[in-house]
């Protein structure tokens, strides 16, 4: 129940996503609302990522941790199993 919650907030627009190199979180709902061309290096780099920076909450790296500790770390292979 922690990942649907955690998973719908960030689709929702509700958290953000932190970006490694960047001070604000990548707004994921407007990802998919307002799509540009996708480049993987610049995503990376962080340029692409400037249209979507918004300040607010993040989800954070402790609760993914936790998520994925519930599923013995293999928490790819039970979404896939299960899907």
């Amino acid at each position: 129940m922690a990942f649907l919650g955690e998973f719908d907030a960030i689709l929702q627009g509700k958290k953000l996503i932190p970006h490694w190199r960047l001070a604000k979180g990548i707004n994921f709902r407007r990802v998919f609302l307002e799509p540009q061309a996708f480049d993987p290096v610049l995503w990376a780099q962080g340029s692409a990522a400037l249209p979507y920076l918004e300040d607010g909450p993040e989800t954070d790296a402790e609760t993914w941790r936790n998520i994925v500790e519930v599923f013995e770390g293999n928490f790819l292979g039970f979404a896939f199993w299960f899907n």
